[in-house]
């Protein structure tokens, strides 16, 4: 017999309701562009946040047509298998957990259960089986973009900037540095400048 597979929240939304998950949605840029489209193609919203549209009423099948194609040609895409919604909403809340909440305030593990609604355990398993890494591979990764950015601006020092991302150490950034991207943070700053 094989086992019932997981009952996945209710949070989740299709195009009709008035609220849009967007696949590939990263940055502030990616935000600016959905607010654009929206605003060209003349649909009212009330916010935009990463992975996630609010608009103030359901759309016609001719927006959502209209959003379709246009979200496709940005290389984003609107959600509507619910494993995916949810998926794509854990990406967003982790990008969301670096950005802006101390690891030291609260695990990683509780923010998605607190943010999702969904025990820890079946959200990891439905990450791996959609994205084939762990979620906490996938938060050590997008920590790493970010400091590689940070790296890239020259703004900070490495002190600085394991500080503002939350290691513990310049060593422990350092280490997960290199294991994601192969180089150290200053071969990677030199490399740069080559």
């Amino acid at each position: 017999m094989r086992p019932l597979k997981p009952k996945l929240p209710s949070n989740t939304t299709t195009m009709k309701e008035p609220i849009l998950l967007i696949k590939n949605m990263v940055c502030n840029q990616c935000i600016q562009a959905v607010k654009e489209i929206l605003m060209d193609k003349d649909i009212p919203y009330q916010s935009v946040i990463l992975g996630k549209v609010n608009l103030q009423a359901p759309l016609s099948n001719e927006h959502e047509k209209e959003l379709t194609v246009a979200f496709h040609r940005l290389g984003f895409e609107v959600i509507k298998d619910k494993r995916t919604q949810v998926v794509e909403q854990l990406k967003s809340h982790i990008a969301t957990y670096i950005q802006e909440v101390s690891a030291e305030s609260i695990l990683l593990s509780r923010y998605l259960q607190n943010h999702l609604g969904m025990e820890y355990a079946l959200l990891s398993k439905l990450f791996v089986e959609s994205e084939a890494i762990t979620l906490e591979k996938y938060c050590i990764i997008q920590k790493v973009e970010r400091v590689k950015i940070s790296i890239q601006t020259q703004e900070f020092t490495l002190t600085e900037i394991a500080h503002n991302m939350h290691y513990s150490s310049v060593a422990h950034l350092s280490l997960q540095f290199k294991k994601v991207t192969g180089f150290t943070p200053t071969a990677y700053l030199l490399s740069l400048k080559q």
